[in-house]
């Protein structure tokens, strides 16, 4: 809606191995987007960002 807040983003995790999960992972989750509250009504990527790893690598997929 125009005029609000982005809405709360969310993750989907596949891979982990041996009892890992989430939490097993460092950093902080973040999103880049570039709609904003001023933004017109539509779609716009929405990328996450933040999480570590000394075991896992990462492939952050835009959504």
């Amino acid at each position: 809606v125009y005029g609000t807040t982005n809405p709360t983003f969310g993750v989907r995790y596949d891979g982990f191995v041996n009892g890992d999960g989430p939490g097993s992972l460092g950093g902080t989750l973040g999103f880049d987007t570039t709609a904003t509250a001023a933004s017109n009504v539509g779609a716009y990527d929405v990328t996450p960002k933040g999480l570590t790893s000394t075991n896992y690598t990462f492939s952050y997929v835009t959504g």
